[in-house]
């Protein structure tokens, strides 16, 4: 594999051979001092972002303490060469530990500056939207969130649920309730269901009320359906 990497141009296969040489020396060899080093070494000559990111990512899995952690992330926002999704990648991992805000929202912000399409927009600026929600900042969260659902061309279920979630917060439940409605257009989401439900009861609806809904629903999933290939 470093053969390979040496007498070939960036390339996929090229990532793979760093896949390959990380997965083998931290999760056979177990020798995560060597795999550092080796990593370092790649990294002062690597010009193929998403190569760079590979390396990141699997440094940033051996890291194990915060303070490690830290640090690697620091390198990572110097570096500026690496591709977006491993900046986004790290800081959704450190939002879900619900830890280091500071160094997730630069991450974060570092990823939406990188970005080169409206998707990985869409993506990384649900990630900021779900920091502010992890640390219940919810008028934040559904700001972002916001965002990130006016760039998609389609809605997505992940990002719709985050705002669904982040408006019931902020007690928009107007907000919420068409947001969950949009997710069954999308399809049968038991928690999207349970959600539209509980709302029904907490405005009253009468089992007319309900079959209108979920005719309506149903006429929506036909309107937005596709063909399959």
């Amino acid at each position: 594999f470093r053969k390979f990497i040496a007498e070939n141009p960036p390339s996929g296969p090229r990532q793979s051979a760093y896949n390959a040489i990380a997965s083998d020396m931290v999760g056979t060899i177990k020798d995560t001092t060597a795999f550092e080093r080796f990593a370092h070494e790649a990294l002062a000559t690597e010009t193929d972002p998403d190569s760079r990111a590979v390396l990141y990512y699997w440094l940033y899995q051996v890291r194990s303490d915060s303070a490690s952690v830290e640090a690697l992330a620091r390198e990572l926002l110097k570096d500026g060469k690496a591709a977006s999704w491993i900046y986004n990648a790290i800081s959704w991992d450190l939002a879900e530990r619900v830890s280091n805000f500071r160094t997730a929202l630069s991450l974060c912000d570092r990823a939406i500056e990188l970005a080169t399409t409206r998707r990985d927009s869409a993506s990384y600026i649900d990630t900021k939207g779900w920091f502010y929600f992890k640390h219940g900042s919810y008028a934040q969260a559904v700001e972002y969130l916001d965002q990130a659902v006016a760039l998609l061309e389609e809605p997505e279920e992940e990002i719709l649920r985050h705002l669904a979630y982040a408006a019931l917060r902020l007690n928009d439940d107007e907000k919420a309730f068409e947001t969950f409605k949009t997710i069954l257009i999308l399809g049968e989401y038991g928690y999207a269901r349970a959600a539209v439900d509980s709302l029904m009861t907490l405005r009253g609806y009468t089992p007319e009320q309900r079959k209108s809904f979920d005719d309506a629903l149903w006429q929506a999933r036909l309107a937005s359906a596709k063909f399959a290939q």
